[in-house]
């Protein structure tokens, strides 16, 4: 890696909200798709940052 530091914040943050939609989302449907797509992108986010496209 390089000596760039890395800033994990945002998809931290979406993954963070996404899974707190996905456990509501037992209850309501429609959140429960919201988190679902917040979980992803926030997957395509960390696989971006670290340049892994496995991920």
């Amino acid at each position: 890696m390089n000596s760039q530091k890395l800033n994990l914040s945002t998809p931290n943050m979406l993954g963070g909200i996404g899974g707190i939609f996905l456990v509501i989302g037992f209850l309501f449907n429609l959140l429960g798709l919201v988190g679902l797509i917040l979980i992803l992108v926030a997957f395509y986010q960390y696989s971006q940052i670290l340049n892994k496209p496995s991920i």
